[in-house]
């Protein structure tokens, strides 16, 4: 869901995760830890206008990459039904 969102609304912040998943902070740190040593995301710092310490979430190159292949599987799975 992470992956699909932030390829669908582009950069995000932790906190619009938070929102979307309805995870505690904790658990999207995981997540967001798990994507980024994974490569499918990068953490930027200090990029968000108005806000020194905000933090955004861009999708790698493999990140895009496997969130086509999700879209993909997920079209099939609709047009199977």
């Amino acid at each position: 869901m992470v992956i699909t969102s932030i390829d669908l609304l582009g950069p995000q912040r932790p906190s619009d995760v938070i929102e979307l998943t309805g995870m505690t902070s904790g658990g999207v740190t995981k997540v967001l830890d798990r994507l980024e040593s994974s490569g499918l995301i990068v953490r930027e710092y200090g990029r968000v206008q108005g806000d020194r310490r905000g933090t955004r979430l861009l999708l790698t190159a493999e990140g895009h990459r496997i969130a086509g292949e999700l879209a993909a599987g997920l079209e099939d799975r609709m047009d199977a039904l």
